[in-house]
């Protein structure tokens, strides 16, 4: 079956559902962000660097990197939960983490700044995180070739 735009149509049912049982914050945040940004990552391998970055972004991932994690997996439970589906590899979860890592290994105090202000502060940092993301996305081999 197609279910066009369940990701966002699941969001206020999900969050009427969570008022409803009381569900704790932290828990409903994941939850919508699991139900908006789930068929992103089961595409990661198809979108470009910048809108890895921007990902992870919504999912506010570099102030709370624990979310990324519980995404894979919650992720990986519903590519793996159809029917025929369950042993099949999901590599998609590895490569969440590994570019989350490479991003979130960037801190803003290791970027020159140079007079900088703070919105251009921001979108070197944000520059940085794309290229290390591309980094592990696309590593480079000894003689310069694509791995």
């Amino acid at each position: 079956p197609r279910h066009v735009g369940h990701e966002q149509a699941g969001i206020a049912p999900l969050c009427a559902l969570a008022r409803r049982l009381k569900v704790p914050l932290e828990h409903r945040d994941l939850a919508v962000i699991a139900c908006r940004e789930h068929l992103n990552v089961h595409r990661i391998a198809e979108l470009r660097d910048a809108t890895v970055h921007d990902l992870l972004v919504r999912c506010d991932a570099f102030r709370k990197p624990e979310r990324i994690a519980t995404l894979a997996l919650a992720c990986e439970a519903d590519k793996r939960g159809r029917l025929g589906l369950e042993h099949n590899a999901y590599p998609q979860a590895d490569e969440l983490r590994r570019t989350h890592a490479a991003a979130l290994a960037i801190h803003a105090r290791d970027i020159p700044t140079d007079g900088l202000t703070g919105p251009q502060i921001g979108e070197r940092l944000r520059k940085a995180r794309i290229d290390a993301i591309s980094a592990v996305r696309h590593p480079v081999a000894e003689d310069g070739r694509s791995a």
